[in-house]
């Protein structure tokens, strides 16, 4: 039921961002609100990234799995900007969805939905900001899905098949080019998620830790 809890309350930050757009909203140009001015508060962006599983037996605190299992993501995500101060710096929320493969064992599948409040200085702040270099930190939660086969100690095939909702963090640095902005970003969840894993006939004891990198372009509004 806690992890229930978890979940519903991650889901429910998740679908903020949702919410917030489907607000009508008033613009210094546009004084009856509408499309344009959604449009100036919206980036959206698309990436690809490196994604880091790691599980570690909770009995010794040594890794379960040597080396810790990798998938190579695609990500996509954008941003709705809430607050700035004159395109300098800006507070805004930032859903994202991972689509993540892998091969160990077999094929490993990984899919995410972080949510992020992100706070950001300089280049890429808003669609306004012309710096050549920015940076950001956000903080929110990450909804996690990792399937993976494995061999168990005694040589019988099995699956693992993770399904959690952590806190999370990130932290990116932003440079502009002529192209337009393009970021790097490191998340990591901020608590470990406890479960088990079927080794044989025994049941041990595991705890998850997810963290990852990414690259992420940056485009104008789909609705251009």
């Amino acid at each position: 039921m806690r992890r229930d809890r978890k979940t519903w309350w991650a889901l429910a930050f998740w679908a903020l961002p949702l919410f917030v757009w489907a607000q009508p909203k008033k613009s210094s140009n546009n004084s009856s609100g509408g499309p344009e001015d959604w449009q100036e508060k919206t980036q959206f962006y698309v990436g690809m990234g490196l994604e880091v599983i790691e599980v570690h037996d909770r009995r010794d605190g040594l890794p379960y799995f040597v080396p810790q299992p990798t998938v190579w993501s695609i990500n996509f995500g954008g941003n709705y900007v809430f607050l700035h101060g004159n395109d300098f710096m800006s507070l805004s929320a930032n859903p994202n969805i991972h689509f993540a493969l892998g091969w160990r064992n077999g094929l490993n599948f990984m899919f995410q939905a972080p949510m992020f409040l992100l706070g950001r200085i300089g280049a890429g702040c808003t669609n306004f900001n012309q710096q050549k270099v920015g940076a950001g930190v956000g903080l929110g939660f990450n909804y996690t899905y990792f399937g993976s086969p494995y061999l168990s100690s005694t040589g019988i095939p099995s699956r693992m098949s993770l399904n959690f909702v952590a806190p999370a963090a990130c932290a990116e640095v932003t440079f502009r080019f002529r192209s337009g902005p393009f970021t790097f970003r490191v998340h990591a969840n901020l608590l470990p998620f406890n479960d088990e894993i079927v080794n044989g006939f025994e049941r041990v004891p595991v705890r998850y830790m997810n963290y990852g990198f990414c690259m992420l372009w940056y485009f104008n509004s789909l609705f251009d």
